[in-house]
């Protein structure tokens, strides 16, 4: 809300497939540069995917959003 950059903070991504009894997939990103991070995610398998997006500090869910993903 300020447009400064979010810094200091863990940021994970969680891929799942609706319905599926498999685990998520998790990946941590790093922080590349100030509030922006990265990483890489090898999908396994094409279909419908929930990607969820979470943002903690000390251990405390501060942000998440959810969206779904179809690969081909």
């Amino acid at each position: 809300q300020t447009g400064l950059p979010v810094d200091q903070i863990e940021v994970e991504l969680r891929l799942e497939r609706p319905g599926a009894a498999q685990p998520a997939l998790i990946l941590a990103l790093t922080e590349l540069d100030a509030g922006v991070y990265g990483g890489a995610l090898h999908i396994p398998s094409s279909g419908r995917w929930l990607v969820e997006l979470r943002l903690s500090r000390d251990r405390q869910l501060r942000y998440h959003h959810t969206q779904e993903l179809v690969v081909q």
